[in-house]
């Protein structure tokens, strides 16, 4: 399929100001885009609320239905997950939901529940394999979002809903340039008013309001509540999902970091997605995994600020004080910190914008020759590696769906299936670093053109990679700064820091088969050789290395150091 055939995925903060245009006809337009993704998304949540909660279920859980056939098929891709990947043995003493406000309690989900796979998370992080099972899911919302577009109201003809051009795309939100500070409207307005007159005839006249899709959505319920397709009548600040408390409330501090400007051990968040970018290597560009990623100066780690910035650790948040039982001894955050995160709306918006950075990576560097790009194709094993649940590309785009299609050799998708950006039906109208497919719109929304912001280094290989090791108890989501005192008459000064999405006590075959817990920081501007590196943890030299999460300190049990890049490191 041509790029002038594929759907287009565009910048949702842009078209809610008619962005960008240059006639008066051209920003209507643009605002009827607008209402168009807005009543999409409504129409998913309301009318197939079902169907979005499934889901939203194979993320991390909570999608359960009434219907046995989906049980059993979700069932057996659990047991193929965690005997592929973790082991064969179901995640013991795993709590569902995570903690977050308004969510059912915490229960202990144990291997004889027969609605296990209803409280599982299939999703991957801090592994290679990360970014690819995201663009899966993302590409599986889109579906279900095309399926409830009001431009092919009345169609003859279902499957022109998921065709060419005129199919509608996964919205995104470019935030890399973003204040962290205030919410846009997109995403913080209660209420969306229709802005034109585009949609009257399909019930949606100017100046109509419905609750706004990407400011809350109902937050997990228990695994019973699943199984009889409970919800909620009305959305209201006991039973929604909730974001930091700082976005609404001025007295309010936010508890999780997001920098706006560069500043010494500190990168921003530009900076951050810039730096990963120019990375050509596949595994230090993808994951923050401390053994073979990038550490804090991969994409990953700017995915996971932008979660635990917007979830916060507190409890309740912008969509009202919330509710919290603590019956378990579990630490709460918001919504987006959790592996729940995908009930916040705001999710689709953020994942779509990281499958744009992660298109925007591979048209920079799978370009060329084979010999010139090897250093960006995973290797073999990992290309081989399945993703459950999902199904591969071709089963997806001709709707044969994740949910009800029983695993198979045929129709199971694999990272390689998936890696390929370029056999798949969709396109974004701005890329970061190239302008090529967004040509033939008018202006760029939010970036564009041939080169990073000023001041952003191309790495390179002769920086040191230090390996932090600590209790597996504390490898939870939140902020990980490490710090360096010289000697007990100095002021002991940071290091770098690096941000970590997980959890410790869910449902989760990854968390349940860790054994040991690191995490990976480039402290070359503090340690310009390994030697120096190594120095700063022997017990017989002066200086010495601390860690804390989110403030509070935490004991480091091992380091190890190395170069950035080994000499015979694979990706």
């Amino acid at each position: 399929m041509s790029n002038e055939m594929k759907w287009v995925r565009r910048n949702l903060i842009a078209l809610w100001d008619g962005q960008p245009y240059e006639t008066p006809e051209d920003r209507e337009a643009n605002m009827a885009e607008c209402d168009r993704i807005l009543i999409a998304l409504h129409r998913f949540q309301t009318k197939g609320q079902v169907a979005y909660r499934r889901l939203l279920g194979m993320h991390g859980g909570g999608g359960g239905t009434s219907d046995n056939g989906f049980r059993d098929i979700l069932t057996k891709k659990v047991q193929l997950d965690i005997e592929n990947h973790y082991g064969g043995n179901f995640p013991q003493n795993g709590y569902w939901p995570e903690p977050v406000p308004n969510a059912t309690p915490p229960q202990l989900v144990t291997e004889d529940n027969p609605d296990r796979a209803f409280a599982y998370t299939f999703c991957w992080h801090a592994q290679p394999e990360f970014l690819i099972w995201h663009r899966a899911i993302t590409a599986e919302f889109e579906r279900g979002l095309q399926q409830h577009d009001p431009y092919f109201d009345g169609c003859s003809d279902p499957s022109d809903r998921h065709k060419d051009h005129s199919a509608l795309g996964a919205p995104y939100w470019a935030w890399e340039g973003w204040d962290g500070l205030t919410l846009p409207q997109t995403v913080g307005n209660s209420i969306y008013v229709i802005k034109t007159d585009k949609w009257e005839k399909q019930g949606y006249p100017k100046g109509s309001v419905f609750p706004n899709p990407y400011h809350r959505w109902f937050s997990p319920v228990s695994l019973e509540d699943q199984r009889t397709e409970y919800f909620p009548t009305t959305l209201n600040s006991g039973n929604t999902t909730t974001r930091a408390a700082a976005f609404d409330d001025p007295g309010s501090e936010f508890s999780q970091p997001w920098e706006q400007i560069t500043s010494s051990k500190k990168p921003s968040m530009e900076y951050n997605v810039y730096s990963a970018l120019l990375n050509r290597n596949w595994l230090k560009f993808c994951t923050m995994n401390a053994d073979v990623g990038g550490g804090n100066l991969s994409i990953e780690n700017a995915h996971n600020k932008f979660h635990n910035h917007v979830g916060g650790i507190t409890m309740g948040g912008v969509q009202g004080s919330g509710k919290q039982i603590d019956s378990v001894g579990l630490e709460y955050t918001g919504t987006m910190g959790q592996n729940q995160s995908i009930f916040d709306p705001m999710f689709w918006l953020h994942h779509s914008n990281v499958e744009r950075q992660l298109c925007s990576w591979q048209k920079l560097h799978i370009t060329g020759t084979a010999e010139q790009y090897k250093e960006s194709v995973p290797s073999e094993a990992l290309m081989k590696t399945v993703l459950y649940p999902w199904t591969k590309p071709n089963y997806l785009f001709s709707g044969r769906l994740s949910w009800n299609t029983p695993a198979s050799k045929d129709a199971d998708a694999t990272f390689g299936d998936w890696f390929d950006h370029t056999t798949l039906p969709y396109i974004y109208d701005d890329y970061l670093l190239f302008n090529d497919d967004a040509a033939r719109y008018k202006g760029n929304p939010m970036y564009g053109g041939l080169t990073p912001p000023s001041g952003i280094p191309i790495r390179n290989e002769d920086e040191v990679r230090m390996k932090v090791y600590f209790s597996i108890k504390f490898y939870k989501s939140g902020e990980f700064a490490l710090y360096f005192t010289a000697s007990s008459t100095t002021k002991r000064v940071l290091v770098s820091t690096i941000s970590v999405l997980s959890s410790s006590e869910g449902v989760c075959g990854r968390c349940g088969s860790r054994r040991k817990c690191a995490v990976g920081y480039d402290v070359t501007e503090t340690f310009p050789t390994v030697q120096a590196a190594e120095d700063a943890w022997n017990k017989d030299k002066s200086g010495k290395l601390s860690l804390t999460r989110n403030d509070s300190d935490i004991e480091i049990t091992d380091v190890k150091v190395e170069k950035w890049f080994g000499d015979d490191e694979k990706n």
